[in-house]
């Protein structure tokens, strides 16, 4: 039991160093200065900031930024297909709840492209569109592509690759059926690597090694010492972590499409709500940061008075409990 609670320790505090960077998000701080771009209807400016956090991390929320400013741009085939892409996290808060307008958007996307329907045999192999490799034939559904002429290239090792050419044109929909010939007449398939085995190996865990009687106890002050940074550990993870969701919400709340906040040059735009959300989301990150941070430095005090500094020849750690005896 102990083992696993300085486990679990330790990965509290590399969740602390993780989290308390996370309130220094570089990509959610181009999502909120390309928010402000937008505000100002400055949209191809902003495309660059959404381009930019979606690079960083692609998120269903960069996604969805992302494909709006493309709509507004008349970018309408990336705009479909990254919004596309941030509707199929329906369980995302902020897709959920902006979700009629994602939806529109596309709608309005779509009626510039065309629909093509493919059926494409054997399901593993890969597709291309003109230079562009859009996957496999099994991931994908119907694809919406630019009026015009295009060239659907199909190919898959083993088989001879297959091109043809379409016409696609605005208002209809189109279909595609494409089987790839084997190369291989006798149907050979290329067997699998064999499989390795591997030999047994018997593991003793330290706890039932032999020779081991049992833990050590440790000096007193080692182990109240551990104990008490382990407890200051836990008290600071819960007040960052309740921090960290306050500041989640409220940034979520301000960034919001249509609730008209706005921040530039450390100003507040949108009234006294945004203003409340900003103060939220400066205060709340100030304490995941000391939090977090705390829990991490507390934790690792902890394991650092378990282990670093032996009194004893036996196995254990300082923070090892003494069995009961009767008296």
């Amino acid at each position: 039991m102990q083992r696993v609670f300085i486990i679990v320790l330790s990965y509290t505090f590399c969740l602390g160093i993780s989290s308390a960077r996370a309130a220094a998000d570089p990509a959610e701080l181009l999502i909120r200065q390309g928010v402000e771009l937008r505000h100002k209807g400055r949209d191809a400016e902003a495309l660059t900031k959404f381009q930019s956090a979606y690079d960083l991390a692609r998120s269903p929320r960069s996604a969805a930024q992302l494909g709006l400013c493309e709509q507004s741009l008349g970018r309408w085939l990336e705009a479909e297909r990254h919004l596309t892409e941030a509707l199929a996290a329906e369980s995302d808060p902020w897709i959920a709840r902006n979700q009629k307008t994602l939806f529109s958007s596309r709608n309005e996307a779509r009626a510039k492209l065309v629909r093509v329907d493919l059926s494409i045999e054997p399901a593993a192999a890969l597709i291309k569109v003109d230079a562009d490799l859009v996957g496999r034939a099994a991931d994908l559904g119907p694809l919406w592509l630019l009026p015009g002429n295009h060239v659907f290239s199909v190919s898959l090792d083993g088989y001879s690759p297959k091109q043809i050419s379409r016409t696609l044109t605005l208002g209809e929909s189109d279909a595609i059926t494409i089987a790839l010939d084997t190369i291989n007449e006798r149907g050979e398939v290329q067997l699998p690597l064999a499989a390795v085995k591997n030999g047994d190996e018997k593991i003793i865990s330290e706890a039932n090694a032999p020779g081991d009687q049992g833990p050590a106890g440790g000096s007193g002050w080692q182990r109240y010492a551990a104990w008490g940074a382990f407890g200051g550990a836990a008290l600071g993870l819960g007040y960052g972590l309740v921090s960290y969701f306050g500041r989640e919400a409220a940034v979520e709340k301000f960034n919001q499409i249509d609730n008209g906040c706005g921040k530039g040059g450390g100003i507040v735009e949108g009234g006294d709500q945004c203003e409340g959300w900003d103060r939220t989301i400066k205060s709340r990150g100030l304490g995941m940061a000391i939090g977090l941070g705390g829990a991490g430095v507390l934790g690792a005090l902890g394991i650092f008075s378990c282990f670093a500094v032996r009194t004893s020849p036996r196995r254990g750690s300082h923070c090892a409990v003494p069995p009961f005896r009767r008296r």
